[in-house]
């Protein structure tokens, strides 16, 4: 029997510049409100990106320091906790891997997914709707054989996007490499919230890196 799809994102921490074009290519996407300037109650609510790009550091004993930034999505795990936490079942994993949004029930922003995600600032909860909004991988796009908004827009080709059981795509060709290998990072999380995720980060410079 052959494995159906399963969708991952590679990060190439090196090639980051953080200039953001990753942000705005999702927020045009998916028609994302900016709420430049407002007050928001971030604990409740979340951050209002479906992609955040961070900066790490600085790392090191001066005057050799660095850092690095790095893009925050959605890590579309395979035992989302968002999922088994939402009772009106408003998430739910998709047989391509990715973890979907299912608009015919009934999302009342309690935010339990917001609690349950090990990954602060993943989810928001619009306070206006009051749905809970993530990174959807664009699905939509993927089904017009298009890629994600933001690998589609990153300039220093950052993202690697594809079907991780597929031997022959890009994203598997990359994950199978020594080099991903021996350099991928994890993103730590409290130990009670361990996940598999899907979206794999590498950083080469291991002065900058300060995850195991």
């Amino acid at each position: 029997m052959t494995a159906g799809k399963k969708y991952g994102m590679l990060v190439d921490l090196d090639l980051c510049i953080g200039c953001k074009a990753c942000e705005v290519a999702c927020r045009q996407e998916h028609n994302l409100k900016p709420r430049v300037g407002e007050e928001l109650d971030f604990k409740k609510y979340g951050a209002p990106f479906w992609v955040k790009v961070n900066w790490a550091g600085p790392y090191g004993t001066f005057p050799t320091l660095s850092f690095y930034y790095y893009a925050e999505m959605c890590a579309q795990c395979d035992d989302p906790p968002c999922a088994a936490a939402c009772e009106p079942q408003f998430f739910y994993k998709r047989d391509d891997g990715i973890v979907g949004v299912d608009r015919t029930k009934k999302c009342d922003g309690c935010g339990e997914c917001v609690r349950a995600c090990p990954y602060p600032g993943v989810i928001w909860i619009d306070p206006e709707t009051k749905l809970a909004e993530k990174c959807s991988f664009c699905y939509h796009r993927l089904e017009d054989g298009r890629e994600p908004a933001c690998v589609k827009h990153c300039p220093m080709q950052c993202l690697t996007f594809g079907d991780m059981n597929d031997p022959t795509s890009t994203i598997s060709t990359k994950l199978r490499t020594k080099d991903v290998q021996n350099n991928r990072i994890k993103i730590p999380v409290p130990p009670h919230m361990e996940v598999l995720p899907n979206v794999t980060y590498v950083l080469r410079r291991k002065q900058a890196g300060h995850f195991g």
